[in-house]
């Protein structure tokens, strides 16, 4: 599969861009803040778009950190959404029992905080009966 360079120039503007933004929101507001964490996600998912999953991974460590700094260990979509993207990340390195875990995670936190039958709780089964069919 080809890459296209048009779309390896959004990605590098995005990144630079969404790190501006980390760059601003960082001294406006401080490193443990819901808007650098915010960033970190955008990073991370830009980063997870070119398969670099290393550095995708490190800034989602640095999202979910934040979160737990500032709200706590209590259940909160926010982790939801973290534990998920390592479950991606680690479904795609063929790392099934990191994703199991971490997919795992966000499903019990999302079905303790929605339920069983929101979306994201019926995408987190989704992903956990692919991992199992793909083993």
């Amino acid at each position: 599969m080809k890459t296209n360079p048009k779309a390896l120039e959004n990605y590098k503007k995005a990144l630079e861009c969404f790190s501006k933004a980390l760059e601003i929101r960082t001294s406006l507001n401080g490193y443990y803040h819901a808007e650098t964490a915010f960033c970190y996600n955008w990073i991370a998912n830009v980063y997870y778009y070119q398969k670099d999953y290393r550095n995708s991974w490190d800034c989602h460590a640095r999202c979910l950190d934040i979160r737990i700094k500032i709200f706590g260990s209590n259940p909160r979509e926010e982790f939801v959404t973290c534990y998920y993207n390592f479950g991606r990340i680690s479904q795609d390195l063929k790392d099934y029992p990191k994703a199991l875990e971490n997919y795992n995670k966000a499903l019990e936190i999302n079905k303790y905080l929605f339920g069983d039958d929101h979306s994201m709780s019926i995408a987190i089964r989704e992903e956990l009966n692919a991992i199992n069919k793909a083993k």
